[in-house]
Order: C-alpha cells, then structure tokens, then sequence
C-alpha cells in the first residue's frame, strides 16, 4: 500500500500542470478526491482514518524519486489542440542556429520552435523532453537520410497543427516545408552572431560580408544535400572540388569541417524561419499548401520517391 500511494504521490508532482493546483498547494478535500481515484481501496483507509495517518506517511516519503504511476483521467492532448501563439522567425531561427552547436541540426530545430513554444505558453509544451529529438542528427544517427533540419521542421508542424476541415494541414505543412528545403538556394538565413570565427574559421567568404556559398539539393536527403553544397563551397573558395573515390586536398571544405558546420547550423536557421512562417499563417488562417510542389510520384519501379530527386531515382 505505501508504495502505491509513494507513487500516487510522485506522479501528483509530476503532473501537477494538469490539475486545478500543483501538488504541493492542493487542497486536502481535493488531495484525498484524487487520491482515492488513483490508489483505488486506499480510500478505504482514508475514510477510516480521516486522512491523517495517510498524509503523514506520505509527507515522510522517501526522497528518491518515485515511478509515476498512470493517473485515471489523464487529460491528453492531440495533435492540433496544443495551441500555439504567433512567433518571431528570427528569435527562432537564431536560437535554432546556435542550437545546431549545441545537439545538432534535428533538435536544433525542434528546440527554436518547440523550445520557444515551452517559454511562451508551458504546458503541454513543457511536457515534451526535447532531447528525444536528438536522434535525427546527420539524417538520422549519422546515416545521411532524411536531413535533420527537415526532420525537425515535420515533427514541429506534426505536433502543432491537426487536421482541418477534414485536411490533414499538419502533413500538408511538412511536404511544404521538405518541398520548400530540395528546391530552395541553402542556407538562406544569415545568423546575427555567428560563431564561425569563434570557432576557428578564417575563410573570407564565411565571414561578416562575404559571399556564403550556397546550393540547391533537388532531394531532401543529408547526403545528397551536403554533398552537393561541398562542391559549391569548394568551387566558391577555389579549393579541389572534393572527388569520389579520389583523395580531397586537406584544405578542402569537407564534412567534418567547421565551414560545414557553419552551414548546417544556418541551414537549421533557415528551416526553422521557414517553418514559424508557414505556422504563423496557419494561426492567422492564410496557410495554403503547395507553394514548392507536392509529394512525388514515384519512380517507375512504384516506390515513393519525390519525382525530382534524380540522383537515386533515374533507374
């Protein structure tokens, strides 16, 4: 029994956000109301001994943190009904940026509009661990897939917009947003602190002023993307373009490079801009889908593919 009720107790702690009061301020009368729909025949004993004894030994609890136990009546919140309150994308971009520093291009993302959303308006926000959107760093785990940043960007909209009117609009934002990124000159956004010279960049074109070199995937893919934008950045440096199967200049942009960390943290920016954009028309009720194109439709074998993504799909 007292471990049940050392549970109820921890779980009323970490769910607070979700009843009249947080824990430690709410009323007797409604402590032993929910305490009894949690711990089920403990009212039994509450009834017998007033409360008393049960406070007590609930006060004297253990400190080490309890297993949250699962609260009847739980409020959940779906997709759509969060809320959300118009950004800037600037403020989110730029956090986004120096959050690629930080855990990469995925969360970075996630954090300069979900992160802003948990200062803004809390809960339910502030019920999502943010780190467990670490994993799509470097298109997932390092494996070069979907790029993170458009991964972000998806799980951001997903998470904020429901459907409407039947619409699916949270889906119809991601496609926009991954649209948006294989068809767009990147990285578009310009940080108003970089940090590239603080972390050991000397190259002019990367510096306040110059020219950053910038390229257009055709694909939503981490390889093929920053692939293509190291053939940009070396042509734009005058650096050996970096060859397949052939040994690269030492001096040359290559992916373990500060110049294309500095573009992946601006192309984090960049989604994250984008994608408070396309949300703050969705609040204002002036988003419409298919500004860059829609989904693929397949490559001649029948499997998904956006159909300009040449460089996997000309089979």
């Amino acid at each position: 029994m007292k471990d049940e009720l050392d549970n109820c107790n921890g779980c009323m702690e970490a769910c607070s956000d979700q009843l009249e009061k947080p824990a430690k301020s709410i009323s007797r009368r409604k402590f032993l109301s929910v305490g009894a729909l949690t711990v089920g025949a403990a009212g039994a004993t509450v009834a017998a001994t007033g409360g008393l004894g049960l406070l007590g030994s609930i006060a004297g609890a253990a400190t080490t943190p309890p297993t949250c136990a699962t609260v009847p009546g739980t409020v959940k919140h779906p997709r759509g009904t969060w809320g959300y309150e118009t950004l800037d994308p600037a403020v989110c971009a730029e956090r986004a940026y120096h959050g690629f520093y930080v855990n990469f291009c995925c969360w970075a993302v996630v954090d300069g509009v979900l992160g802003t959303m948990q200062d803004t308006l809390g809960s339910p926000y502030t019920n999502l661990d943010l780190m467990a959107f670490k994993f799509g760093a470097a298109g997932v785990n390092g494996w070069g897939t979907l790029c993170g940043t458009a991964l972000g960007a998806a799980l951001v909209t997903n998470i904020i917009v429901g459907a409407v009117g039947g619409v699916d609009k949270g889906s119809a934002m991601s496609n926009d947003l991954l649209a948006y990124y294989a068809a767009t000159s990147m990285p578009a956004y310009v940080p108003t602190a970089p940090e590239y010279e603080a972390r050991g960049g000397t190259k002019p074109q990367f510096l306040p002023g110059g020219t950053f070199p910038t390229s257009v995937a055709d694909s939503p893919l981490c390889h093929v993307s920053t692939n293509k934008w190291m053939f940009a950045a070396n042509t734009a440096c005058g650096l050996p373009t970096f060859a397949y199967g052939g040994t690269a200049d030492p001096t040359s942009i290559v992916s373990g490079s500060i110049e294309r960390k500095e573009r992946c943290a601006r192309l984090a920016g960049t989604m994250a801009y984008k994608t408070v954009e396309l949300l703050n028309a969705f609040k204002a009720s002036s988003y419409t889908s298919g500004a860059w194109g829609g989904a693929g439709v397949g490559n001649p074998g029948g499997s998904p593919a956006q159909k300009d993504c040449v460089d996997c799909h000309t089979i």
